[in-house]
């Protein structure tokens, strides 16, 4: 995840750490892994953000639900 112009805070949850990043260089991004909960805000005007995929959007791979999240990474299951 980078951003490409502008600014925004990106908040990571692994189920047992969270981290902030802000972005705001575009050469600069952070990788996310799977099970990772993930929060953006604080965008500042004009921001553009690119999410880059191995894989294309599948809508059923996604946690929608942050207690949901919570069991599964705690499991360990995806």
């Amino acid at each position: 995840m980078f951003a490409l112009s502008g600014s925004f805070r990106l908040k990571v949850d692994g189920g047992t750490e969270k981290t902030e990043f802000w972005l705001r260089n575009p050469r600069q991004g952070v990788l996310i892994d799977r099970l990772i909960w993930r929060e953006l805000d604080s965008f500042s005007q004009g921001t553009v953000c690119m999410v880059l995929a191995l894989h294309p959007y599948d809508e059923t791979d996604y946690i929608k639900d942050y207690l949901e999240f919570q069991r599964k990474s705690v499991s360990g299951t995806q």
